[in-house]
């Protein structure tokens, strides 16, 4: 079964929003990963800017997830009180986001989001490639069998 995600940023003048909505397994990983969970007092679910967001929090395990990141060419970093992206590393923290993997997935709103030079289509094309190394790495339950065998 093909699994889909959806990363989309979008500016209204000087707001920026971005929604994601992944496999609920990613939500999964995470929440299990998670020793809490903490609400955001920078990142909102309305435009408005009046209900919190909520967030796992587990930040030991995130180094994991961020070293297997950084082999393989995609610099992270995780918060989630931040703007999306640091110094051309990109914020992992709206993965985190509970509800990001149920049917609408999540919009989330922040005044600490880029709206000057935010390069889009970087942000959005290395966290498509962040969650399918999680997936990858983390949680896709496929195995691998290899056999050699030898006529003699």
């Amino acid at each position: 079964m093909i699994k889909k995600i959806l990363i989309e940023l979008n500016r209204d003048e000087k707001k920026i929003s971005i929604k994601i909505k992944v496999p609920v397994e990613i939500e999964s990983f995470f929440s299990e990963l998670s020793e809490d969970k903490k609400t955001s007092a920078k990142w909102f679910k309305n435009p408005e800017l009046t209900e919190a967001a909520e967030f796992y929090i587990a930040e030991e395990k995130y180094a994991e997830i961020q070293n297997k990141l950084s082999d393989i060419g995609l610099h992270t970093y995780n918060d989630f009180g931040d703007g999306l992206i640091r110094a051309r590393a990109i914020n992992l923290a709206p993965l985190r986001t509970i509800g990001v993997g149920s049917e609408n997935g999540i919009t989330l709103y922040s005044e600490n989001f880029e709206n000057n030079g935010i390069d889009f289509e970087m942000y959005v094309r290395e966290l498509g490639l962040a969650i399918k190394a999680i997936w990858r790495d983390f949680i896709s339950k496929k195995t691998l069998k290899a056999v050699i065998s030898y006529e003699i």
